[in-house]
């Protein structure tokens, strides 16, 4: 009855073949692809670094279409931790029948920990024309890679100067500045936290360091502070770094008090007679008159 149907309809039977054949060319318009391989350059990288990402993809293309367009879609992921995209670097690719190999870059961020990391890499088809990989996009073989990266936080090195041996001891209302210098891999570190505790003044302060990496820092001795040996502590921190080994200096509090001695001694009489010896009246009012005089200082705290 179709056939017959048919047979008396050539434009509708043209009209069939048509719509046949765009159903099996939509079904089949970007064909298949498959990862077979991913390979990282390099593997191991600090916080803010970049790497290569390079997939080996094979393509079955149809007759009909011979090329295919996808995303190279990346994210890194720390295990316990949610995945890290870098959606900045999602690359579209023309694949070709067979083999295929394409590269994409991806970015750590800066403030990333330091760890092993799993690679999970996918094909994504621009379905939604956006020009990005978006939740609408069909993916295609998604894969995990572990363990495949490593992140290295590089260690900061503090150094303070000057040392506590060069620091004589201070008295009270003296004070000590420090230069505090911040690196990593030999490189000056800009915007490092540095964490100062001062015991000598009781606070505890936080300082950035400039475009050298460097930070100044000054204390001073409290008044009635007492007698001592007083520590102070700097330790440097950074995202994305570990952060440094403290480093301690040490102010001496100390009191020089005057070293005097008598220098001369008067008496004088209720009338202003100078008393030069001899026994003095009961009942008469003195007045001892003594002179000292200052022949150095010493230092109490020994």
């Amino acid at each position: 009855m179709i056939s017959i149907f048919f047979e008396n309809s050539r434009w509708l039977q043209l009209a069939c073949l048509v719509l046949l054949a765009t159903l099996l060319s939509l079904s089949s318009a970007y064909g298949q692809a498959t990862i077979k391989d991913v390979k990282i350059s390099p593997e191991e990288v600090k916080p803010g670094g970049t790497f290569v990402i390079t997939y080996t993809i094979n393509a079955t293309l149809t007759s009909i279409i011979n090329k295919m367009d996808v995303f190279l879609g990346a994210s890194i992921q720390l295990p316990g931790n949610d995945s890290i995209d870098d959606p900045q670097n999602d690359k579209e690719v023309e694949l070709f029948q067979g083999d295929n190999e394409r590269s994409r870059k991806f970015k750590v961020p800066p403030d990333a920990p330091s760890g092993k990391y799993n690679l999970l890499v996918a094909l994504y088809q621009d379905t939604d024309n956006i020009k990005g990989i978006s939740s609408k996009d069909k993916r295609i073989d998604p894969q995990t890679y572990s363990r495949k990266l490593t992140v290295t936080s590089p260690t900061l090195k503090l150094t303070v100067e000057p040392s506590s041996s060069s620091v004589p001891p201070k008295e009270w209302g003296e004070s000590v500045e420090y230069t505090i210098t911040v690196e990593a891999d030999f490189v000056p570190e800009i915007g490092a936290t540095v964490a100062v505790k001062d015991n000598l003044a009781g606070k505890e302060f936080f300082l950035t360091t400039d475009n050298y990496g460097r930070a100044i820092y000054k204390t001073t001795v409290p008044n009635q502070k007492a007698i001592g040996p007083y520590d102070i502590t700097f330790v440097a921190t950074k995202s994305g770094y570990t952060k440094s080994d403290p480093v301690t200096r040490q102010v001496k509090v100390t009191f020089l008090e005057p070293n005097l001695r008598i220098a001369e001694i008067k008496v004088t009489g209720p009338q202003g007679e100078v008393q030069n010896g001899g026994k003095l009246q009961g009942d008469q009012n003195y007045t001892v008159n003594v002179r000292v005089e200052n022949i150095g200082q010493k230092d109490v705290s020994k």
